[in-house]
């Protein structure tokens, strides 16, 4: 359930990125801010944990491990698009199996 939360989160935080970005912008331009909100995504999640440390976690939190909530990312259209991310790539998700909150 806190990833679906994760999601949504991330979901409104990109809305919210996309209004402050105002008109005006090319395409390119518009991609560029696009990566640096993701970036700052991926660096918000950035932790060190051994395995034991995991192990731990996964038993008592109902939270998954930093490197699985970062992948909600391979949801939103535009990740793929700033960052041209192709079938076949690591974290390349098909759009039919994507999941859409709202």
């Amino acid at each position: 359930m806190e990833n679906f939360a994760d999601l949504a989160g991330l979901a409104a935080a990109f809305d919210a990125h996309r209004q402050a970005l105002g008109p005006g912008l090319d395409v390119e331009a518009v991609h560029a801010k696009d990566r640096e909100f993701f970036l700052g995504f991926a660096r918000s999640w950035r932790a060190a944990r051994n395995d034991d440390d995991v192990r731990k976690m996964v038993k008592g939190d109902s939270h998954a491990p930093e490197r699985y909530r970062i992948a909600t990312v391979r949801n939103l259209d535009a990740w793929y698009e700033a960052f041209d991310v192709q079938p076949g790539q690591a974290l390349y998700l098909e759009p039919g199996s994507r999941v859409r909150i709202w």
